[in-house]
Order: C-alpha cells, then structure tokens, then sequence
C-alpha cells in the first residue's frame, strides 16, 4: 500500500467555486487629535522649560546668578510670612535644652496656565526631637473618604451649593504648648552665633504640628455653633433654619 499524503486545507479552499473570502480592511484612526496632547499637559513648558531644584540652601548658592536670585525672591516671600506670623522669636541658647534643625525645601510648581511658579518652605527637622522633652501626643485624626462622598451626595439631593476653601499656611495658625528651640535659619542668620529661635507656633515638620492644628481647627468650629461628629471625628455640622452645613477638615 503507498502511503497518502495529508495535505492542510485552508478555509479560503475550502469555499466552492472560483469565490473568494475578501480580507477585511485596515481600520483606520479618524480622529483629528491623534498624536496631539491635551493642552493640560503643558507640553510646552516641560520639554522647553526644565528648571532644577535645589536640594539644600548650598546647592543653590552654586546656581546661576538669575535662577538664583529667582529662589532667593522665593525664601524671601516664606521668611517673611513666617515674620508676619511671628512663628519665632531670636533669643540667647538657654542651657539645657535640645535645639531643632531646620532646612529649605524647594519645589518647581506649574499653573493650570502654564506659568511656572518657585516655592520655598522652610521646614524644622522633626528627626531631631526627643519624646518627652519636645513633644509627647502626635496623633492627629484625618477624614474618611467615605464622609466626604455622602456630603457630597446630601448636597446634591437636597440642592445645596457646595463651597471649598484652603487655609494658607495652616500649621502656622496653630501655637505651642511647650517651649521649643530651632537653629538660626540658613540665609537669614543672625550677627550673633549663639541665639536660637523660640518657636511660637506649630512649624511644619514638627512631629506634634498636625495635631495641633487639628485641636485648634476644632475648637474654633466648636465655637462657631458646630457640632463634632461621632462616626467621624473630622466632620462638624450645623442646623441653620433646618438646613445642615458640613464642614470636613481635608
């Protein structure tokens, strides 16, 4: 016997006749914005516009004599907000006492319009803290989401306009209950070595500034007429005319 070759059959062979399965056609894109970014990106700015930023006071007195002075106007502009809320105060080095580091922070922010815009924050180096001298509670409570999400919808089935504010410099509103001491700020040093500065108020970086800022947010509300919830400790609410107004600390 001889063995029969098998031979593969394609599905176009298998159709009788001289008709043929057409293929299909390449699909092709109609959009008109195809390969085009959306404009919030600000495609300009990032490929054109690549600013470094410092990452301490030292580096960026090695920058350009322009970029520099652009980052100095933004240490200048959180100085003396710091001064306009008389966070510290210059005093002599008591003996005793553990005195806080502190640091510049600089971050590069872009607008939703494109602008770019330089920030400076000085923060105080909470590593170098000693529980039981320098702080002791730290706990502060945030907000749920899910709290946020039904005040939310309350306001839309009831037909309420939602308002939204940010409070600038927040941890700066609240102040110290125990002494503090920091070290001379870089850039802005004192003609005097030895002082220190005795913080007033609760600066960012600080291992107890969030909990404070929370205590005081919360007794200024408990003043107004507001009352702290129970499920959620972040939000307070008040009865005017037998509407509620929620208000959540973000």
């Amino acid at each position: 016997t001889q063995e029969t070759k098998k031979e593969t059959i394609s599905p176009r062979q298998q159709v009788s006749g001289d008709a043929q399965i057409a293929a299909p056609p390449v699909r092709v894109s109609s959009r008109v914005n195809k390969g085009v970014p959306p404009p919030r990106l600000g495609i300009d700015q990032i490929n054109c516009v690549m600013i470094k930023e410092p990452n301490s006071y030292n580096e960026l007195l090695t920058y350009a004599e322009d970029e520099k002075t652009k980052w100095l106007q933004a240490m200048h502009t959180e100085y003396s907000s710091l001064v306009l809320n008389e966070v510290f105060t210059p005093v002599p080095k008591p003996e005793g006492v553990n005195i806080i580091g502190c640091k510049w922070l600089y971050k590069v922010k872009r607008l939703p319009n494109g602008d770019v815009q330089r920030k400076a924050r000085l923060v105080a180096r909470g590593f170098s803290q000693i529980y039981g001298l320098d702080y002791d509670l730290t706990f502060s409570p945030a907000v749920n989401c899910e709290a946020v999400k039904l005040s939310l919808c309350k306001a839309g089935a009831l037909g309420k306009k939602v308002n939204h504010f940010d409070v600038t410099t927040a941890f700066l509103h609240a102040p110290l209950t125990q002494p503090l001491y920091m070290q001379q700020i870089p850039g802005y040093k004192c003609k005097d070595g030895t002082m220190v500065l005795k913080l007033n108020r609760a600066l960012y970086g600080l291992k107890q500034s969030a909990r404070l800022w929370f205590l005081q947010l919360s007794d200024a509300l408990l003043q107004a007429g507001f009352k702290q919830g129970v499920a959620d400790s972040c939000v307070f609410v008040q009865e005017v005319k037998g509407s509620q107004y929620k208000c959540g600390k973000l």
